[in-house]
């Protein structure tokens, strides 16, 4: 649901800002406006979600999963095997 939330807010804020300036008369600068509007909210999300994913625990979570024993991954996939027969 969010998704299409964000969707929907992403074309209707550049079509609000084109339509706010069309108004004027100027169809390109209306539409130059309504593209930056749309960059700047995407620079916006870009920050956003930078600084609030956490960086440190993503390296530990991709590093603990990779450094886990060979031993430990076959005897796994055995008992998935020996389910699945």
């Amino acid at each position: 649901m969010s998704s299409t939330l964000g969707g929907s807010f992403g074309l209707a804020i550049p079509v609000t800002v084109y339509s706010a300036v069309e108004k004027t008369g100027n169809m390109g600068a209306a539409a130059s406006i309504g593209l930056l509007a749309n960059a700047v909210f995407a620079r916006l999300a870009l920050l956003a979600i930078v600084t609030i994913i956490p960086k440190d625990s993503v390296k530990k979570s991709l590093e603990s999963g990779i450094n886990e024993p060979l031993e430990d991954r076959e005897s796994l996939l055995l008992k998935v095997a020996k389910k699945i027969n």
